[in-house]
């Protein structure tokens, strides 16, 4: 039986590299409404500052509609990356 005389292992697959626009621009994020959610009450837990619930608000106007009050429990919501 011959055995090899030099075994060597395939080389181990590189990881990914994020580009470096990734690295350096945060994603938005989803979050589904609970009851008893409002834009304030999201953007504290999310952001730790409820006045930065315009933000949110702003970049879900499709889903929420004109009224900011008008959360549904289940809706999705984008939450931009906070600026």
């Amino acid at each position: 039986m011959a055995i090899p005389t030099s075994a060597t292992a395939p080389p181990s697959p590189r990881p990914a590299t994020p580009t470096a626009a990734a690295t350096l621009l945060p994603r938005a994020q989803i979050y589904v409404v609970e009851p008893g959610d409002t834009l304030a009450l999201i953007a504290r837990k999310v952001y730790g500052d409820a006045g930065l619930w315009q933000q949110i608000y702003d970049a879900n106007k499709d889903t929420i509609g004109e009224t900011p009050d008008a959360l549904r429990v289940g809706m999705r919501l984008t939450i931009p990356p906070k600026s």
